[in-house]
């Protein structure tokens, strides 16, 4: 992980670190010295570094006088509330160095002001957050029972399933490996708990049990 920290030379820390402050809409506290100041974002990350001219033996921060303040410097802070900066800048400045405009190469809206000591300053918007995709619905949607209070509720019963046949279980011999090899078992007839109706009476006969044939009609003749 790296961070910069950019600092920048100024003739008055304490009234820099102000205006800085009024510029961001931080709340308005004193630099943490007399010759330093940071200026912090909401989660501590630093967005600027302010340097008293001459406090320590910096070659590149003695004097404002060996060279114009600001001369290849570019100071660009991108923030989120962009209408409310422009409103605080134009509190702090008599006249902006650019006014509000779209940057081509960005496609941003951003605008420029000069601080106390003179260095240039853009302001520019951050591009609102990505959208995040919802995934494609699946199928149709089906409505509660509640929001259909027409529709009438159906029940549907589990069917009953009977088995039509019960096997056996395990590795158990069947009927036909029982009987000696070589030897034809007799079949048991299929109905064998049900009788057979026989013609012109009432009873009812078995499998076992045959039907003895009926007597001869009487002719006229014998009868006479």
């Amino acid at each position: 992980m790296k961070r910069t920290w950019t600092i920048i030379g100024v003739s008055d820390v304490p009234s820099s670190f102000k205006w800085y402050q009024s510029l961001f809409g931080q709340p308005k506290t004193p630099p943490g010295h007399e010759y330093f100041g940071q200026i912090l974002d909401t989660d501590g990350t630093v967005l600027l570094c302010l340097h008293q001219w001459g406090a320590h033996d910096h070659p590149s921060l003695m004097s404002p006088d060996e060279a114009t303040p600001g001369n290849g410097l570019l100071l660009f802070f991108r923030v989120d509330d962009y209408d409310e900066a422009l409103t605080r800048a134009r509190a702090l400045v008599t006249r902006l160095e650019e006014e509000p405009h779209v940057n081509p190469n960005t496609r941003t809206k951003e605008f420029s002001l000069r601080d106390l000591d003179g260095y240039y300053v853009t302001i520019s918007a951050l591009p609102p957050p990505p959208r995040r995709a919802l995934p494609p619905p699946v199928g149709r949607a089906r409505a509660s029972l509640l929001d259909e209070p027409r529709r009438s509720v159906t029940r549907q019963w589990t069917p009953l399933v009977f088995p039509g046949r019960r096997f056996r279980s395990g590795t158990e011999e069947g009927t036909s490996s029982r009987h000696a090899p070589g030897r034809r078992a007799s079949r048991k007839p299929k109905h064998s708990n049900q009788g057979v109706l026989t013609a012109r009476s009432r009873r009812i006969l078995r499998h076992d049990q045959r039907a003895s044939p009926a007597p001869a009609k009487r002719t006229r003749d014998a009868a006479a």
